[in-house]
């Protein structure tokens, strides 16, 4: 875990965050270090880099905002107003009226900021080797 409940309480946005027990908070801060693993593919657990531990400490503050917010019951039941169900005999679905278009980001500025920087960049060098694809075996009968 990147930030204690404390540092949650100190940099909430939230007044209703603040009053979690501190098992409440340990749980969103469990979610939030599994959201930046997801969204970096890295495991920083281990991680003694000042710098690094500033911004995973940030970013879990900022998810934990972000979880509590999304968990309310206003913002889940706005999440799903533009779904439609309708049955057909035995047969039920469910679909969204307008799509809604995905992204790689939460809209928080300073949290997608933080997340890009912790996201290692992908660099191919003289040691990338690379393989096309299956090789036709008709050729080699």
């Amino acid at each position: 875990m990147f930030a204690t409940p404390e540092d949650i309480r100190n940099g909430t946005a939230f007044a209703e965050i603040k009053e979690l027990s501190d098992d409440q908070l340990t749980a969103y801060i469990q979610r939030a270090g599994r959201w930046i693993y997801y969204a970096t593919g890295v495991d920083y657990t281990d991680t003694t880099d000042e710098g690094i531990l500033i911004d995973l400490k940030t970013a879990t503050v900022k998810l934990v905002d972000l979880l509590w917010y999304q968990d309310q019951p206003d913002a889940a039941e706005g999440s799903i107003a533009g779904m439609q169900s309708e049955r057909i005999g035995n047969y039920q679905y469910t679909a969204m009226q307008k799509a809604t278009a995905q992204s790689d980001t939460t809209g928080i500025p300073e949290l997608d900021m933080l997340l890009k920087g912790l996201t290692p960049t992908r660099v191919y060098g003289a040691d990338f080797f690379s393989v096309s694809g299956p090789s036709d075996r008709r050729r080699f009968r």
